[in-house]
């Protein structure tokens, strides 16, 4: 059986968040991160990284069976406790980190997480003005707009 995908997928990372010297050393530490979990009584597995996207999709012929909804419920759930086995190593990962002083070999540094504050800050400032945004236009559109 061939994984998909058959590469590592692209970062969903915004352009100018790349920009900063620190972001893309941030991303690829988080990337290292594995998680997998199966669905579909073992049928279905499912790896995905620290940033959440899906590194590795198999299904085995066996769950063909299971019909589409059957299917998809199966990834769903493989999905489910991947991102739950990773994000159980990035807490054990940050309480090492608080257990040594703030840091892990291998784990972003004080810098890097001063990083990644500024761009959750950025990225807040960005949805809340979007979001007013979408309010204007929906208040500007009129109650037929709904």
């Amino acid at each position: 059986m061939e994984p998909f995908p058959p590469e590592p997928a692209r970062r969903s990372v915004p352009r100018e968040a790349l920009a900063d010297p620190v972001v893309p050393g941030v991303v690829a530490r988080l990337a290292a991160v594995r998680g997998e979990g199966t669905g579909g009584d073992g049928r279905v597995r499912v790896v995905v990284d620290g940033t959440g996207d899906l590194v590795e999709l198999v299904i085995d012929p066996a769950a063909l069976p299971l019909g589409t909804e059957g299917l998809a419920g199966a990834v769903r759930e493989a999905f489910a406790r991947a991102r739950d086995a990773t994000t159980a190593e990035l807490t054990a990962a940050s309480r090492r980190a608080q257990a040594t002083g703030g840091t892990v070999p291998g784990g972003p540094d004080a810098e890097a997480v001063r990083g990644l504050e500024d761009l959750a800050a950025s990225a807040n400032r960005r949805l809340a003005e979007l979001s007013t945004l979408a309010h204007d236009l929906v208040r500007r559109l009129g109650p037929d707009a709904r």
